[in-house]
């Protein structure tokens, strides 16, 4: 994958929760950086046909890509993921 962006598929992740789809994890060339570019491709066809990517997905500098790294491993090493974890969630969340 390249073109005018320089756009690079880095890394697939299969996502169970979302069937037929996949988390793709790019990397491209934009406003004079590389970015880091997340998207959801479509792998089973929607209701009308449609295959590939969707219209889910963000893009993050660097920097933001390093702190949302970082807020995944401090999730996952707090247990936020754990099964047994009942607390309720708020109405409105606080960040």
């Amino acid at each position: 994958m390249s073109g005018r962006y320089n756009q690079r598929l880095e890394r697939k992740i299969a996502t169970d929760f979302n069937g037929g789809e996949e988390l793709h994890i790019l990397t491209q060339d934009a406003k004079g950086k590389r970015i880091l570019n997340l998207r959801l491709y479509r792998e089973a066809p929607s209701q009308d046909g449609h295959t590939g990517y969707t219209k889910k997905g963000f893009y993050l500098y660097r920097d933001e890509a390093i702190q949302l790294r970082d807020a995944l491993n401090d999730l996952l090493a707090d247990g936020a993921f754990d099964t047994n974890d009942t607390r309720e969630i708020p109405e409105t969340l606080e960040g």
